[in-house]
């Protein structure tokens, strides 16, 4: 029964693509909702180290891997502002030698497909490779430039609370598309200056009003603007509530380093996939509240506060949407003393991202590791822990598991949102 029950349905596959051809998005790759996500074939560790991660473009509609490339060690990458162009830094093995050397390759976020690539023109890379759904990348406005991050890091603070600081240098190189086949031809930009802060890691927030860009800096609890054409800090607003911030002055914290690492740790600032707004979440550690910052302002501006103070919220797994007009978050909970915040990884607070008021609390069947939204604010992304890693699609709504995907990625490093194609 078995092979007359398979020849049926052969047959009746075959029937119907003779009458209706192959699914659209299967033939060209198109889907409402797309994930970009850079992924490692093998954990960190072990044998497998020097397996190549790669970048992948999801459909999350129908759970398939429609394109994939791969990319060098640790990499990061970043989104145009038209969402047509990614940008990758990664480090790769220079032929005949051990060392490694840092690269840049543009992509088509339509297809993957190599529009560029070459060596920088220079070797002190900032790179990281971890959360790379926080960017320390980002385009210029017309797309042909590339600001990367340089720096080496120092250590700031008293044992054992220390914390890894860098003197950085965002440089712009630009690039330019060889014909034909991609050709390298990438030099430091002169057009455009180069900014120097000192921070933590420094997500990128938003480059919509390049050549200023927002960045947070999550040691200080500070968003700063720096500016490219004048190639200094233009502004920095103070969004913690943290009392021992507040009565520092940010610019000096900067330049000597703060008095108490861990004091002044206090919260993490959430960009929506637009740009438009972010949000800042405290820590369990030190309860505040949460506030919108309108991005659109120059300068940015701290516009709504939530009525009431949270010290459950894990800053660190959040995701916000100002389509959908709503802001998730897990929750967190403390450990001991307090000193330390943990994630509690199986619930998702959701939020209206208007008016900061709780809506409603969402049990989960799994842990995740992160979470992110569509553009368009109706599905939100939870990342398993464990390979291969599930992936499962909630409602913003409702608050309802849509799907459950496996085996679409392994170890995965992070992931951006894409709009549709054409979109």
């Amino acid at each position: 029964m078995r092979p007359f029950s398979a020849k049926i349905a052969a047959c009746i596959a075959a029937l119907f693509l003779s009458l209706y051809g192959m699914p659209k998005w299967a033939l060209t790759g198109e889907s409402e909702h797309r994930l970009l996500v850079l992924d490692r074939p093998s954990p960190p560790i072990g044998p497998q180290i020097d397996a190549p991660p790669q970048l992948k473009i999801l459909d999350m509609d129908h759970g398939k891997t429609l394109f994939r490339a791969d990319v060098g060690r640790t990499p990061d990458f970043a989104l145009s502002q038209d969402s047509h162009l990614i940008a990758v830094v990664s480090s790769m093995t220079v032929a005949g030698s051990r060392e490694l050397m840092p690269r840049l390759a543009i992509f088509s976020s339509k297809d993957l497909s190599k529009i560029a690539e070459g060596d920088l023109p220079f070797k002190d890379r900032w790179g990281y490779g971890l959360a790379a759904d926080w960017p320390v990348l980002c385009f210029s406005s017309d797309n042909r430039a590339v600001v990367i991050p340089r720096g080496e890091p120092h250590m700031v603070g008293q044992a054992p609370r220390q914390l890894a600081q860098y003197d950085c240098h965002w440089t712009p190189v630009e690039w330019q598309a060889g014909d034909g086949t991609p050709l390298p031809a990438f030099r430091q930009s002169s057009q455009w200056k180069v900014p120097f802060t000192t921070s933590a890691r420094s997500p990128i927030l938003s480059s919509r009003f390049w050549p200023q860009v927002d960045l947070t800096n999550r040691g200080y609890g500070t968003i700063q603007t720096i500016d490219f054409s004048s190639g200094k800090i233009v502004n920095r607003l103070l969004v913690t509530d943290n009392p021992a911030a507040r009565t520092l002055d940010p610019e000096l914290m900067e330049k000597k380093g703060p008095p108490d690492v861990e004091m002044l740790y206090s919260g993490v600032c959430t960009p929506t996939p637009t740009g438009r707004s972010a949000y800042f979440i405290p820590e369990p550690r030190i309860p505040g509240w949460i506030k919108r910052i309108d991005l659109t302002q120059r300068p940015p501006a701290i516009v709504a506060a939530s009525q009431v103070v949270h010290g459950d919220l894990d800053s660190f797994r959040a995701a916000a949407s100002d389509e959908a007009r709503v802001l998730c978050v897990a929750r967190g909970r403390l450990l001991g003393l307090g000193e330390v915040g943990l994630p509690d990884p199986r619930h998702v607070k959701i939020f209206n991202s208007v008016t900061l008021d709780l809506i409603r609390v969402i049990e989960l069947d799994m842990t995740f590791s992160y979470m992110l939204i569509s553009c368009d604010g109706t599905q939100l992304y939870l990342v398993g822990h464990e390979p291969p890693s599930i992936i499962e699609v909630m409602d913003t709504k409702t608050g309802k598991i849509l799907n459950t995907f496996r085996d679409l990625v392994k170890w995965p490093i992070g992931s951006l949102p894409l709009p549709p194609t054409g979109g």
